[in-house]
C-alpha cells in the first residue's frame, strides 16, 4: 500500500545545472518607501521578487510579495500604488500594481539596467543601463522610449535627484581613478621606460624610492647572462594624473611627455591625450544635456543628495594602484571614500570614511578593524541634511555622518551580512536596511541608533554560496585594517578596471615546469581579472592555470594573498578555501546582449565605435563594416591570413584560447613567449566587452587600461594589428563580432573544449501578453535542439479565476512527444498552451520570463522546493516560502549534496519497509526507475548514496505496510 510520495529535487552545484543560478549581481537602490509612508518595497534579488511590508506602525508587517524578472536591483515608486522594478539580468522594467500584487507590464531596456528615477516636466522615467553606458528616457505612461543619453563613463548605475528636480545625478561605477598604462607601442624597439628623455634618464628598472628600488632587487648568483634581468623585467609602468594634470609615477617621476606631450607617439597616443575620469554624470532633466564631475574615486557605488544644501554625496572606494610592489601595498592599497560635490561649482571635498586609519601600518588590532567600514553600498540623508547613513556591505555595519561628512558615531552599528540599500522613514524615526547576503531587513531606531529587529525573508541561494561569500567580501575578517577584501579589486566578483603591479623585487626567480623558462617575480602591471567562472574542471587544471603568469595552478594557491596583500592575520583554513572555491564555481557570466533570442551567432552585427586599419595595417578611425560572427568563429579556428609576431600566433587562435568557453588554454604544456622573454597566459575572452573604452587616438579616453595582460592594447583592432598583423578590415570585423558574442557557449561539444558557466542569450527576457498570440518566436528557444546544452525554460505569471497564478513550460521529450504543456502551481494541474494564452487580457496580462534550464519549476511553481506547489500550499494555509511548512506527511527524503565525493545522499527515518525510485523529469507519465545502491540503517535513519545527476533528479520514497 502506497503511504507517501515525496518529490525532492537535487540541488547540484559547481559544473552541473542548479535550481539557482548565481550571477553575483549587485543591488543598487533595493529599498523604497511609498509616497504615503505606509508601504516598504524591498528587492529580494535571489528569489526574483519584491517583498512588501506595511510599516505604518514602525514595525514591518509582511504584505506579501510580487514575482518580477531576474535579479531585481532597484525599486522606485511612481505613485502610492505604482511601483517600478529594475531587473538587471532580465534587462527589463516591471510595472507593479501594488494593490493587486501584479506586474502589469514588462518593458524591455538596454542591457544591464541598474536604477530608475522619475523626473522632469512632464515626468519622465530615467533608467541607467550599465552595460551600454546609457541612460534611457521613457514616457512613464506610454512606456515608450523617448531617447537614449550616452554617458561618457563605464557602467553608470546609481542615480539621485536634486531637491528641485532639475538635475539627475548618475554615479559611474567603474569610473577609473586617472591612472593608465605607459608602455612602448612597437615591438623590438627600445623600451620606452629606458628612454633617455625620461625622468630617470633611462635608469632601469624604474626606481620607486629616489634613485633606488624598494624593496631592493634580488640578483641571483645562478644567472650568468648580464642582460637577463633587463630582458625579463617589466616594460610597462602605471602612471597617474595629479591635480596639476601631470602624469606621475609612484616616485614623483613625470612621464607627461610620453603620455600627452611631444613623445606621446612612443606610447601610441596623440599629443593632448587625456583621461577625463568622469565619476558623476549630471543630466539636466529639461534639456537632457549631460555634464560631469571628475576626480572623485575609482568605484562609485552610490549617490545621494543632501536635501537641505543640495550637495551631492558619492560613496565608493579608491585604489592606490600607482604604487608598486606587494610589500609596499600590503594592507594599505585601498581607501573608502566619501565625495561631497557642490551642485553649482562642482567643487569637491573628498574624505576618508575611516578616519581612525592612517595607513602607516598594514595591520591594527581587531578592535580597530571593527571600527572600519568596507565596501560601502548605500547612503541616505535625513530631510534636514544633518545626518547621513552609510552602509558597509563588506564590513557588516553602518556609520552615521554629519553634513560635513564627518562620522557622528565612532563605533559603527553592527548589522547582518551584506548591508546594502536603505530607506529612511523620519516621521517614525525608522531606518530600514536590506542585508543582501543574509536576506533580511534590519529596522533601526534613528534616535537611539539601536537595531530593533531583523526581519528575514525567503532566500533560495544554495548553501555553498552562503558559506563561501564571506571569503570574497568580508573586510573585517579578511584584512589587517578592516577596510579591504578580495572584492575591493574583484568588485562583485568581476574587476575594478585597473592594473596593479604586485611584484616583489626581493624574490628569486622560479622556473616553469616542462619548459625550463625563467619566471621573475617582478611581474609588472597586470589588469584585474574577473572571477566569473574562474574555477575550471579538474581535468583542465594542467592546461588552464590561474593568474596572468600561469604560476597559480589552482585557487588554493592564492591563499597567500590573504596574508601577503590583504594583511590578514593568517591564511584561510583548508575547509575555508574549499568553501571559497565552491562559491566561485557557482558564478555565471550573464546573457550576451549581442546574440539573438535563439542564442545563435549574429551574422550581420553592426559595430559602432569599432575602428579598423588603413591600407598599411595601421589602426586609424576607419569605421568597421558589420561583422559576421559565424565567419569570425571559423577564422578563429583557422585563418591562414594571420601572420602573428609571437610563437604559435599563426593561423589558429585555438592554440591559446578555448573557443567554447573563451578561457585562455595555455599552461605548463604550452608557454607562449611574448613581450621580450616574459611569458604570459592568454586572456579569457568573455569579458572583452567590459574592457573596452580605452582610446589612444582621441584626447578623450573613457578608460586608462584596455586589453591583454597589462591593458596595453586599447582596442581589438590594436590587438589584431599588433599581434596578428591583420590588414583586412572585414576579417577584423568578423572576428570582432565573434569575440564580443562569445558568452553563451552553444557551439556544440568539441575536442579539448571545456564546459563553461555561460548563459543562453534568451535567459531573463520578458514579454507582456495582453491577448492570446502565437509564440512561434519562442518555441525554437524552448524546445530541445541539436546542441548538447539543455534549452532554457519559460515561466508565466498571470491571473486565473481572480487569483495570481504561476506556470512553467514543460517541453516535448521522449515521454511527452505530443507537445509541450504548462504545469501550474497546483500539483497535478496542467494547462494546454492554448488555454493558458487565452487568459491574457489588457487588465490582467500574462508576463512571460525565460529562465535558465533547471530553474523554471522553482521560480514559477515551487518556491521552496518542498514538492508541494505554491498554490497547493496556499490553498491549504501553508507557506510556499517555507520548506518546513507543509501538511503532516509520512517520512520524506532529505538530500545531502556532496560534490567533493561526486554524489548525493538520500536520508530518511523509517522503521518499516520502503522503496526508492528516481526520475529525470516530471513529464506525464513520469518514468520512475528503482534508485541504484544499497540503503544503510544507522540509528533509525536510512542512507542511500548515488551519483550526482548530470542535470536534475527527482526521487520518490514509498513506504509499505
Amino acid at each position: 500500500m502506497l503511504l507517501c510520495v515525496a518529490l525532492v529535487r537535487t540541488i547540484t552545484e559547481g559544473f552541473a545545472q542548479s535550481p539557482f543560478v548565481n550571477f553575483e549581481t549587485a543591488l543598487v537602490h533595493p529599498v523604497a518607501l511609498s509616497p504615503d509612508g505606509r508601504t516598504l518595497a524591498v528587492c529580494n534579488l535571489p528569489d526574483g521578487r519584491v517583498q512588501l511590508f506595511n510599516v505604518a506602525s514602525g514595525v514591518p508587517q509582511p504584505l506579501g510579495d510580487v514575482p518580477v524578472g531576474l535579479d531585481p536591483v532597484s525599486v522606485r515608486w511612481r505613485t502610492t500604488n505604482e511601483l517600478w522594478v529594475v531587473n538587471h539580468i532580465s534587462s527589463s522594467l516591471n510595472v507593479v500594481d501594488v494593490a493587486r500584487r501584479l506586474v502589469t507590464a514588462a518593458i524591455q531596456t538596454r542591457a544591464g539596467p541598474s536604477d530608475v528615477v522619475f523626473a522632469g516636466t512632464p515626468a519622465r522615467a530615467f533608467v541607467s543601463c550599465a552595460k551600454e553606458n546609457t541612460v534611457t528616457v521613457f514616457d512613464p505612461q506610454t512606456r515608450e522610449v523617448l531617447t537614449n543619453l550616452v554617458i561618457d563613463g563605464e557602467r553608470p548605475k546609481a542615480m539621485a535627484l536634486s531637491p528641485d528636480g532639475t538635475k539627475l545625478y548618475v554615479a559611474v561605477f567603474e569610473s577609473g581613478n586617472g591612472s593608465t598604462i605607459l608602455v612602448g607601442t612597437q615591438p623590438n624597439t627600445t623600451n620606452v621606460l629606458q628612454h633617455p628623455a625620461g625622468p630617470y634618464g633611462g635608469q632601469f628598472p624604474v626606481p620607486n624610492d629616489g634613485t633606488n628600488l624598494s624593496p631592493p632587487l634580488y640578483i641571483s648568483t645562478n644567472i650568468f647572462d648580464p642582460f637577463f634581468y633587463e630582458s625579463h623585467l617589466p616594460d610597462s609602468l602605471i602612471v597617474k594624473k595629479n591635480a596639476a594634470g601631470r602624469w606621475m609615477d609612484d616616485n614623483h617621476g613625470d612621464w607627461s611627455e610620453f603620455i600627452s606631450g611631444t613623445n606621446a607617439a612612443l606610447s601610441g597616443r596623440i599629443p593632448g591625450w587625456d583621461l577625463p575620469d568622469h565619476d558623476l554624470a549630471i543630466i539636466d532633466t529639461s534639456t537632457l544635456d549631460v555634464t560631469y564631475a571628475t576626480g572623485l574615486m575609482n568605484l562609485c557605488t552610490d549617490v545621494a543628495v543632501n536635501l537641505a544644501s543640495g550637495r551631492i554625496a558619492v560613496i565608493g572606494t579608491d585604489g592606490t594602484n600607482e604604487r608598486r610592489f606587494e610589500p609596499n601595498l600590503r594592507g594599505t592599497f585601498l581607501r573608502v571614500k566619501l565625495a561631497l560635490v557642490e551642485p553649482g561649482t562642482l567643487a569637491k571635498a573628498i574624505l576618508d570614511l575611516n578616519p581612525h586609519l592612517d595607513y602607516s601600518t598594514a595591520t591594527v588590532p581587531q578592535s580597530m578593524r571593527d571600527l572600519s567600514v568596507g565596501d560601502p553600498r548605500g547612503i541616505v540623508w535625513n530631510g534636514g541634511g544633518t545626518r547621513g547613513y552609510v552602509t558597509g556591505m563588506g564590513s557588516r555595519n553602518l556609520v552615521v555622518i554629519d553634513a560635513a561628512g564627518q562620522r557622528v558615531n565612532s563605533t559603527p552599528i553592527e548589522l547582518q551580512e551584506g548591508p546594502s540599500g536603505l530607506a529612511l522613514d523620519e516621521s517614525r524615526q525608522r531606518l530600514y536596511v536590506l542585508n543582501r547576503f543574509s536576506s533580511s531587513l534590519s529596522v533601526l531606531d534613528t534616535a537611539s541608533l539601536n537595531v530593533l529587529t531583523n526581519v528575514p525573508f525567503f532566500d533560495p541561494t544554495s548553501p555553498s554560496i552562503k558559506a563561501g561569500r564571506k571569503h570574497l567580501y568580508d573586510t573585517r575578517r579578511n584584512s589587517g585594517l578592516g577596510q579591504a577584501s578580495c572584492a575591493s579589486c574583484h568588485a562583485d566578483a568581476r574587476f575594478d578596471r585597473l592594473a596593479w603591479d604586485l611584484g616583489d623585487p626581493r624574490m628569486d626567480i622560479t622556473w616553469f615546469v616542462y619548459q625550463g623558462r625563467p619566471f621573475h617575480p617582478m611581474k609588472g602591471p597586470l589588469v584585474t581579472i574577473t572571477l566569473q567562472d574562474v574555477i575550471v574542471p579538474e581535468e583542465f587544471v594542467p592546461i588552464m592555470p590561474l593568474h596572468w603568469r600561469g604560476d597559480r595552478a589552482t585557487i588554493q594557491t592564492f591563499n597567500v594573498t590573504f596574508t601577503d596583500l590583504l594583511a590578514r592575520d593568517s591564511q584561510l583554513t583548508t575547509n575555508e578555501m574549499q568553501e571559497f572555491k565552491e562559491f566561485l564555481a557557482t558564478i555565471h557570466f550573464p546573457p550576451s546582449r549581442f546574440r539573438p533570442l535563439d542564442n545563435s551567432m549574429p551574422t550581420n552585427l553592426p559595430l559602432p565605435g569599432f575602428f579598423g586599419v588603413d591600407a598599411n595595417g595601421v589602426p586609424d578611425r576607419t569605421p568597421l563594416p558589420n561583422g559576421n560572427a559565424v565567419t569570425g568563429s571559423e577564422l578563429f579556428a583557422l585563418n591562414e591570413d594571420f601572420n602573428g609576431r609571437f610563437e604559435l600566433t599563426i593561423g589558429d587562435c585555438r592554440t591559446c584560447h578555448n573557443r567554447l568557453s573563451g578561457r585562455g588554454a595555455e599552461g605548463d604544456l604550452i608557454v607562449v613567449g611574448r613581450e621580450a622573454e616574459r611569458p604570459f597566459r592568454p586572456a579569457q575572452l568573455r569579458s572583452i566587452t567590459e574592457k573596452l573604452g580605452m582610446d589612444l587616438r582621441s584626447t578623450n579616453s573613457r578608460a586608462g587600461f584596455g586589453l591583454r595582460f597589462d591593458g596595453r592594447s586599447a582596442t581589438l583592432t590594436d590587438f589584431f594589428a599588433d599581434v596578428f598583423r591583420e590588414k583586412n578590415n572585414q576579417i577584423i570585423a568578423d572576428v570582432t563580432a565573434f569575440l564580443i558574442s562569445i558568452p553563451g557557449a552553444g557551439f556544440g561539444k568539441q575536442t579539448y573544449d571545456d564546459d563553461s558557466q555561460d548563459t543562453h542569450a534568451a535567459v531573463g527576457r520578458q514579454f507582456t501578453l495582453t491577448a492570446p498570440q502565437n509564440l512561434d518566436f519562442l518555441w525554437q528557444v524552448l524546445e530541445p535542439g541539436m546542441t548538447p546544452a539543455p534549452p532554457p525554460e519559460l515561466v508565466v505569471r498571470g491571473v486565473k479565476n481572480g487569483l495570481n497564478r504561476g506556470w512553467y513550460y514543460v517541453a516535448r521529450n521522449d515521454s511527452n512527444a505530443n507537445g509541450g504543456y504548462f504545469q501550474s502551481d497546483r500539483n497535478h494541474e496542467q494547462q494546454s498552451v492554448e488555454a493558458l494564452l487565452a487568459l491574457a487580457t489588457p487588465d490582467a496580462p500574462l508576463i512571460l520570463t525565460v529562465v535558465e534550464s533547471g530553474t523554471g519549476r522553482r521560480i514559477a511553481i515551487d518556491r521552496d522546493g518542498d514538492g508541494l506547489f505554491d498554490r497547493t500550499e496556499l490553498d491549504t494555509d501553508f507557506d510556499p516560502a517555507d520548506p518546513l511548512s507543509y501538511p503532516p506527511l509520512p517520512p520524506t527524503l532529505a538530500i545531502v549534496h556532496e560534490p567533493g565525493l561526486g554524489r548525493i545522499t538520500l536520508r530518511w527515518a523509517d522503521t518499516g519497509m520502503f522503496r526508492v525510485f528516481s526520475a529525470t523529469n516530471l513529464a506525464v507519465p513520469t518514468q520512475w526507475s528503482p534508485a541504484s545502491g544499497t540503503a544503510v540503517l544507522d540509528g533509525g535513519t536510512w542512507s542511500l548514496s548515488i551519483p550526482i545527476p548530470t542535470r536534475m533528479g527527482f526521487f520518490r520514497l514509498e513506504t509499505l505496510e
